[in-house]
């Protein structure tokens, strides 16, 4: 389960980054607001490892890639449907910051396990 749960969660935090091009385009951001949002998403990650594995050692392995998992799902669906670009509409940077940040905190639930052990 560890090793689907790595891949999956790969798949977002290397996934993200290769649309720069689009994200940047599709946002107007500059190289500072792509660093930034971008940046939320790896400091979610650190400010969750320990947190996470403390659960993880409270609650096991598969519960908490399991929750950490499906709501790293729920915050990517929110993002699709509440935080992307549609016509002329462009959320605001802080929006997208924030919904990556809350990825990187939830998704956290994968590294979290080695900070455990």
């Amino acid at each position: 389960m560890g090793f689907a749960a790595n891949a999956s969660f790969s798949a977002a935090f290397s996934g993200i980054p290769t649309t720069a091009v689009y994200l940047r385009s599709g946002y107007h951001l500059g190289n500072d607001g792509l660093g930034l949002v971008l940046g939320m998403l790896g400091l979610g990650i650190a400010v969750s490892e320990l947190p996470w594995g403390l659960l993880t050692d409270r609650w096991g392995d598969r519960r908490v890639l399991l929750l950490g998992l499906l709501s790293t799902v729920a915050a990517l669906a929110g993002l699709a449907l509440f935080a992307a670009p549609f016509g002329a509409q462009v959320p605001h940077i802080a929006t997208l910051a924030l919904g990556l940040l809350l990825v990187g905190l939830l998704g956290g639930s994968v590294k979290g396990r080695a900070a455990a052990r």
